[in-house]
Order: C-alpha cells, then structure tokens, then sequence
C-alpha cells in the first residue's frame, strides 16, 4: 500500500473521522498532556486532495478544547452533528454549517458535565438503531448510557462495570438490539441489556488475556449473514471472532478463531461500503491492517498492512472510501492517507 500524502499535525491526534457527507473532509481530534498534568487539545479539519499530480492534506480550522479530546463521532442520523468525549469528564456537541455546505466550519452547542472533572471519558458511540443514545466508557471503569436532546444531555444510566479502565463499547444490532458490550482494562468483555443495565447479561474475563479494546458487533454493513458474530481486539495483539448462539444465554460467548496481528488492536473500524466486510485495524505499536472474515465468517485474514510513517501509537483510523483511508499516530503526530489498492 502506498502514502498519498501525509502531514505532521500540530498536537497528538488520536481519532479520525471523515464527514458521512463529503469524503475530502477529514475531522481529527487531538490530545496534549502538559508537565504539569494539565490536559488541552483541538478538533483539526483538513481538506484532503489525493490527485496524484497534486495531492495535499491542508489543515483548514483548528478548534482549541480547554481539554484533551479522546474519541469524536458523527451521529448515524444527523450528519450535521459531533459527538466528542473529553479528559474532564464532559462530552460537547458540535454542529456543522450545513447551510452552506461548508461541513470544516463547526459550532460547540452543547457542553455537558457528565462526570467529575478527573474522569476521562474513553470512548463513545452512537447506538445505530435508537436516535440520540450514546454510551460512554470511563477511566473508572463505568459505562455511561446518555440520551441526546436539543438543548442537553441527559444521563440515564451509570453502569458498574470494569474494575479497571473500561476502553471501548458497542452496541448490538437486530436480535442484539437491546445489548450493550463493554471491554475493560480487566480483561473481561461484557454485555448489558439496556432495558435493565444494573447487572450484566454475561461477563467473559478469560476469553483475552489483556485488556479488551475493541467491539465490532455483525450490522447491515458487516458481516450481515452472521448477525450473531462479534469481533474483539485487545492489547494481547489479537483479533477475535466469537459466536454469540449459546444456551443458556446467560453463558458467555463461544470463541470461534484468534489472529495475532502483531499489535494491540486498538480500533476495529468496518468499510462503509456494502457488502465489503474489510476492516480498518490500529495496531497500535505496528501501524495498521485491512481484515477481512474468511470461510463463513468464522475466520480472518490479513489483506494489507500498513506501517510507513507511523513510528508511534496508531490510534485513529477512518475509510474515506473503498481505496482510500486515513491514519493518525501519536507521539509522532503523524497524519496520513494512503491507497488500500497499491
């Protein structure tokens, strides 16, 4: 695979997103650590041109945060609006000027509170199939279930989870869509059923033997025959499928396969084309992967890797497109995109 065009950024980027709307636009979040333990950061919009005879990556706004941000994401209903997750325990939705079409100009309209100001809120997601509800990962090792509103956030549920850092969550489609799965710091992957989170369905703390840090659930873009397929990633620098058909249902998940990637995998992020079942890999320390499920689902190969530039933490990936992606490393503050086909 070869770099397009790469650019350093000005702090440590450790999220991407492209706009659902208009793939040249590229939105990064980024963290600072000060000496003094202070924390601060920006929401960076880049304009990416991957003509070969003139290709650039051009930062056009640089939104200041009076803290790191850790995770952003677009909502699955309403293009327009960004969800981001900070180092003091707050989430602030931004909306993009769509009036004008002008999608890198960005508006903070809401600054939610959530937590105290020492928690850093890890991650968050969009459900896909209930408007307006996040759930949240805390360094605490909570989960927070927020509904969105027009003018707040409303916390509905504070979950007790992960006796250490709970990194990453994700929430079940069709059959699964009452489920909740959390990964933890601790090691165990578990499920919740939203309609009454005050106790877990199931918890599997033997499955991987790090912490869990990546879910991605079978939707209608992935792996849409096997609805009862999920993937997890972990720092133990495998990738896993597990078979969620049990009896009772109480009992934790099958593992059907377990690839080692030769880096923690951090981020599972599927292709947004349908019927494309690849999948956008962090590996952390070793740059990135293109996966995809192989004899049924029940597999996974690697169909590209990805290393160049990135001698650092690869923490934030997104697809643009089919060809094209992005990824951003840490301490080397590295942003590139790059071809999936050369």
């Amino acid at each position: 695979m070869s770099t397009v065009v790469h650019t350093l950024t000005n702090l440590p980027p450790c999220c991407l997103q492209f706009h659902p709307n208009d793939k040249t636009i590229l939105f990064a979040g980024t963290y600072q650590l000060e000496s003094d333990r202070s924390r601060h950061g920006s929401i960076d919009v880049y304009k990416v041109n991957t003509d070969p005879e003139n290709s650039s990556l051009t930062l056009l706004e640089s939104y200041h945060t009076e803290s790191s941000i850790l995770d952003l994401k677009f909502s699955p209903f309403d293009s327009s609006l960004i969800a981001v997750a900070h180092s003091t325990g707050n989430v602030t939705i931004w909306k993009c000027d769509t009036e004008n079409r002008n999608f890198s100009s960005i508006t903070n309209i809401q600054n939610a509170q959530l937590f105290d100001s020492e928690t850093l809120i890890l991650s968050l997601v969009f459900s896909p199939s209930e408007p307006n509800l996040l759930s949240l990962t805390l360094t605490t090792g909570q989960i927070g279930i927020v509904k969105l509103t027009d003018s707040n956030m409303e916390l509905l549920h504070t979950i007790e989870a992960h006796s250490l850092e709970a990194w990453i969550s994700n929430f079940g489609t069709r059959e699964f869509s009452n489920v909740l799965f959390t990964g933890g710091d601790d090691s165990a992957l578990m499920a919740f059923d939203l309609r009454c989170p005050e106790s877990a369905i199931w918890s599997a703390p033997r499955i991987h033997t790090a912490g869990v840090t990546a879910i991605l659930p079978s939707s209608e873009h992935f792996l849409k025959s096997k609805p009862y397929l999920l993937w997890t990633g972990s720092y133990d620098d495998c990738l896993r499928t597990l078979d969620l058909r049990m009896a009772p249902p109480i009992m934790p998940p099958i593992k059907k396969s377990e690839k080692n990637l030769g880096g923690g995998v951090w981020r599972l992020i599927p292709s947004k084309v349908l019927n494309d079942d690849r999948v956008l890999v962090d590996c952390m320390y070793d740059g990135a992967r293109i996966v995809q499920p192989i004899n049924e689902g029940a597999d996974i190969e690697v169909v590209k890797e990805y290393r160049e530039g990135h001698t650092s933490i690869t923490y934030g990936a997104d697809w643009a497109d089919e060809h094209m992606v992005a990824t951003c490393s840490f301490y080397d503050k590295s942003l590139r995109i790059w071809n999936t086909n050369t």
